[in-house]
Order: C-alpha cells, then structure tokens, then sequence
C-alpha cells in the first residue's frame, strides 16, 4: 500500500509539472513580425536575431518573415482585405502612404517622437511619404538616396577637376567624348523609373518643379524648359548620352558604369556595391559626389525608404511598440545597417559619423547628400497625385516626345503641363 501511495505521488508530482510546463507555454504571447526582404540573407537573419533576442527577455514567441518585393503588393492587399495582418510590418514609403489612405494602419506621431530622440535625431526628408493629413503612420526603417557616380581618371584625363554644376557636366562630357569615344552621360531617356527619378534630380537643381509650394502644377515655366534644352543638346548635337539610352531598363546605367562605357551615372548605391566587390579599379577611379549644381546654386537629391507600421487590426500595439524600441537601440540598429553594407543609409544621424562611413573617403559627402534629399511631389506635399504622375510616367513621356517623337521642348512642356493638370484636377 505505501508502495503504491508513493507511485500515486510521483505521477500526480509529474503531471503537476507537466500541466505547469504547458500552462507557461500557453502564456507565452506570439508576435508576428513581416519585414522586407534585404539584398543578402545575413542582414535578414540578423534582423530576425535581434527580435528574437527581445522575445527571449519577454517571454514573447517573435515569428519574423521576409517578404519580397516580387510579392508584397498582392500579399498586403489580400492581409488587410481578409483582416488577417502581422502585428508589424515593413515595407516601401509609398506603401505606407497608401495604407494610411486606406484606413487600415495606426498612426504612429507620439512613438515616431520617443524614437527620434535617439541617435542625433532621425533624417526627416522622407517623413511626407508617411503621412497622411498631418499623421505619421510609418517609422522610417532606412533610408535611399541617389549618388552621381564620378570616373575622376576620366575627368583628370581631359585637364578637369571634379564637376560641381551642369555646366560643368556638359562641357567635360565633350571633351570626355571627343578623348575616349564614349557617351560620358549614362542618363536613360525611356519611360522606367530610373529615368522618373533621376530627372526630378536635374529638374530641381534648375529650380524647375512639378508643384509649387501649395501644391499647384508650375511645371510649364523658364527653368523646366532650361532642363528640356540642355537634355536634348547633350544627346542630339553633343552625343554625349548614349544614343540608346532611348531603350533603356532600370538597370541599363548601371551596367554602362560598370562596363566603363559611360563617366557619370545617377544611382543608389547598388552600383558601388557591385564594383567595391567586382572591379577594383573601376572603384579606385570613382567618386560618389553630391549632385551637381544648377545654374542658381541650387543642389537637390531625392529619397526614399522603407518603413515600419502597426496595422490597425492588430490587437498588440503597445508589444510590437517595445518589440520595435530593442530594434530601434543605437546599438542594435547600427549592427543591421553595417550588416547590409552601403544598401542601407542610416535613419539616425549619428550613425553617419562612425567609422564605418566616415572612414570611407567615398562617403565624406553622404551627410550633406541626405540633408539635400527631397520626396517625389517636392516642392508640393507629397501626394496623391504626385504618386499618379510618376505612376503615369508623364514626365518620362515628355522627354520621349522631345528625343523620339521630334516635338520641340516648349511643345513637349506644354503637353505634359497639361497632363499633370488633368491628374491634379481629380484629387
């Protein structure tokens, strides 16, 4: 009999603790965490890594999954459509905007403000691409920016110094042309995103712009044509963009740069990550400059990012927000933005004075890049609209009309004026 009460006792002690194992593991909370996708897998492992960490010190099961680009529009449409969302989410700027439209993201203002006091305060330029009438709704994750490539061996070997304006561009790529026989301006012409961006970039040193500050279409004035006259003389009279720029993909300048067949490029930086790890010549010879000036002194970049969001039907904000606080600490931030190498730019403005950037001579000038940097729909909000007319590629449209379809800039101004009018007037 006591032999079979101690029996009775140990598997009664035994399903105790069984039953007190499963009870913990019940309580644990489970955080659903979508990011997007980086360039190399050891960035996204570090990122899960980091959630992981704070999961472990909160009794907080983190389940972290990386969407691709390839994909994320269909998925988040069909999350928010069925109600069935992550508790965070990271994805492009524009996204962001767009969801807030819709009414399916928390917003973000008094969280944005705890996180800004950190790290020398956070780079604002990309702020307008997430809001929506006057609230924030994302928390920038990391910043792009655009860099204007320089070949300094080319530029030195017709007697000049490295360029500041576009004046200075133009007539370097002549003498440039006429030494090496090549098209010195790998600038595309056809109707892709590249070509969308990088003339906003130009556009805006001239003091041309699509909206004014209140956001009325000004496109149609002296400074755009200036920018219209200068493109069409360097392909048509000077030859120093490619003639087959007309045909370009988004990746068409990068491969000139990096097949040494162009001296100047405007992109992110993907193109230096390739050469620091392809070409090391090629990365001797290059500098990655500020933009050029206009002809007023007026230099400007154009940025994006991507962001992090709560969405609204989540019932875990105040956990995600403390997910998000460990993620967002200096020190494991900066771990994820050296991790992904020159793809990412820091959001936090200290970040840019380490070693890891300051100790390149290619970055010396990223901090002023990143001040000069503006949103699509600048010198107007960014917008609605703005979205539509780089979505309708109307700009890219006009050059097309100048350079392929032979209309005179005043006329290919004109028509795309009143194109950005017609899409202005539905908003």
């Amino acid at each position: 009999m006591k032999k079979l009460l101690t029996v009775c006792l140990v598997v009664i002690i035994a399903m105790g603790l069984l039953f007190a194992g499963g009870q913990e593991e019940s309580d644990k909370e489970t955080l659903v965490f979508w990011g997007k996708q980086a360039q190399d897998r050891a960035t996204d492992e570090l990122i899960e890594e980091i959630l992981k960490e704070w999961g472990e010190q909160n009794n907080v099961e983190v389940e972290y999954t990386t969407i691709t680009s390839e994909v994320q529009k269909e998925k988040f449409a069909a999350a928010f459509e069925t109600g069935n969302v992550p508790d965070v989410i990271t994805f492009d700027g524009d996204f962001c905007k767009y969801y807030a439209t819709q009414g399916v993201l928390t917003p973000l203002d008094d969280f944005f403000q705890e996180l800004n006091k950190r790290g020398g305060g956070m780079f604002d330029g990309v702020l307008p691409v997430l809001q929506h009438e006057d609230e924030l709704y994302g928390v920038p994750f990391q910043n792009d920016i655009y860099f204007f490539y320089v070949r300094e061996d080319l530029v030195k070997g017709v007697g000049e110094e490295l360029p500041q304006t576009w004046d200075d561009i133009a007539r370097i790529s002549v003498k440039i042309k006429e030494k090496y026989n090549i098209p010195a301006f790998g600038h595309p012409l056809s109707e892709i995103n590249d070509t969308e961006f990088s003339t906003r970039i130009i556009m805006w040193a001239f003091d041309s712009y699509i909206f004014n500050e209140n956001g009325q279409v000004v496109f149609n004035s002296p400074e755009t044509l200036e920018v219209f006259r200068l493109i069409k003389k360097m392909y048509e009279e000077d030859e120093t963009i490619p003639k087959g720029a007309t045909t370009w993909n988004d990746s068409s300048n990068n491969q000139a740069y990096q097949m040494k067949q162009t001296a100047f490029i405007i992109n992110p930086g993907s193109v230096y990550r390739w050469i620091k790890e392809n070409d090391d010549t090629l990365h001797e010879n290059t500098v990655l400059s500020r933009m050029p000036a206009g002809p007023r002194g007026t230099r400007a970049n154009l940025t994006a990012c991507w962001a992090v969001s709560l969405p609204k039907d989540s019932k875990k904000h105040e956990l995600a927000k403390d997910a998000l606080r460990y993620l967002y600490q200096v020190d494991n931030y900066n771990k994820i933005i050296e991790s992904a190498g020159s793809r990412y730019l820091p959001v936090y403005r200290d970040l840019i004075d380490t070693p890891f950037w300051n100790s390149n001579p290619k970055f010396e000038d990223l901090g002023k890049m990143l001040e000069e940097a503006k949103v699509v729909g600048y010198k107007g909000p960014a917008s609605a609209a703005a979205s539509e007319m780089l979505v309708q590629r109307i700009l890219t449209k006009a050059f097309s009309d100048m350079i392929v379809r032979g209309m005179s800039p005043e006329e290919a101004v004109r028509n795309a004026d009143k194109a950005f009018k017609e899409i202005a007037a539905k908003f």
